[in-house]
């Protein structure tokens, strides 16, 4: 059996493979999906490790590219994402074998942390592994309409739909705000050494315009320039319509209340039921008011040290901040 680097040839083959050990259950696998996911990445193309046996691909391991930003000190790290064997395969071992040579070939080039958001099948292999669980992402959670979503939870009703046809402009408007460069900058400053995403106008372009699979919204506050920013998507689910809020940037913590405001008209355009909010650290759009704080329903996170001197300030989401943006959809 051959264990090799992919290549731009192999894509085709790679999804197919992924199709056929994963499905399409929460998200497409597609030719488009990978690029986006995995070429076209500004953090840079994902670190993909193949398993080939008669010719055929029966093993694919891939770390995804990923930056993350404690003060002054850029982290490059990964993330472990889209792994599969094929189901002829399975059981002896080969996980843990892609999974390692990866790791050995971070450590070669200067990568400092691996993370990831398994799932229970993949969690045990990451477990045997020896890698830390760092918990499960804060989650905030505000009730809006509490009634209908107990009666959506009960009758297993479908989520009242939006009735506004009009398409959004907010995601370009922002992106394209020659004032968010600078937002991007103050918003780092504000954290601190608590560990976030290296954020550029190019890493949310991608992240927000580009992403194939959902649609994203954006909210500002504005006055002689851009001072707060907001990113969220609506999601259909079982309680209901759900007002996600991804991501946040400040450039003063005074524009809290405002962002606020402009959260509460966004619920009421959109007819969301709850709105959810992340870990950001500096900044709860959620208030007090019927506010649920739940801290074990966000994703389980798992990290491993490749080259850091320690892991102690990505324990617990004590020194870290991730976003609900950083985490979902990967």
């Amino acid at each position: 059996m051959e264990i090799r680097l992919a290549h731009e040839g192999d894509i085709p083959e790679i999804v197919s493979l992924l199709k056929l050990g994963l499905g399409e259950n929460l998200l497409p696998k597609s030719e488009i999906y990978w690029r986006w996911k995995h070429v076209d990445n500004p953090f840079g193309k994902s670190l993909v490790l193949l398993a080939i046996d008669k010719s055929k691909i029966v093993g694919v391991r891939t770390f995804m590219r990923w930056k993350w930003r404690a003060g002054n000190h850029i982290i490059e790290a990964v993330r472990g994402v889209d792994t599969v064997v094929h189901p002829d395969y399975q059981g002896n071992g080969m996980f843990g074998k892609l999974t390692l040579a990866l790791i050995d070939h971070c450590r070669e080039n200067g990568y400092g942390l691996l993370f990831s958001t398994p799932n229970r099948k993949s969690k045990r292999g990451y477990t045997k592994l020896g890698w830390a669980e760092a918990g499960k992402l804060p989650i905030q959670m505000k009730m809006v309409k509490p009634v209908s979503m107990m009666l959506d939870v009960v009758l297993r009703k479908k989520s009242r739909q939006n009735n506004a046809s009009k398409k959004d402009e907010s995601i370009s408007y922002y992106l394209n705000n020659a004032g968010l460069s600078k937002l991007i900058a103050s918003n780092n400053i504000l954290y601190g050494s608590h560990v976030i995403t290296e954020h550029s106008v190019d890493t949310l372009m991608w992240r927000y315009a580009n992403v194939p699979v959902a649609e994203y919204y954006a909210g500002g506050v504005e006055d002689t320039e851009l001072r707060a920013l907001f990113f969220y998507r609506i999601k259909h689910t079982f309680a209901g319509k759900e007002l996600r809020i991804t991501d946040v940037f400040l450039s003063d913590r005074k524009y809290v209340q405002d962002l606020k405001q402009i959260v509460d008209r966004k619920v009421q355009e959109h007819n969301a039921d709850y709105v959810t909010s992340g870990s950001f650290g500096i900044a709860n759009l959620l208030g007090t008011n019927m506010l649920v704080l739940k801290r074990k329903v966000g994703p389980t996170v798992m990290i491993h040290n490749i080259m850091l001197p320690d892991l102690s300030n990505f324990a617990a989401f004590e020194g870290w901040s991730p976003s609900f943006g950083d985490l979902e959809l990967f």
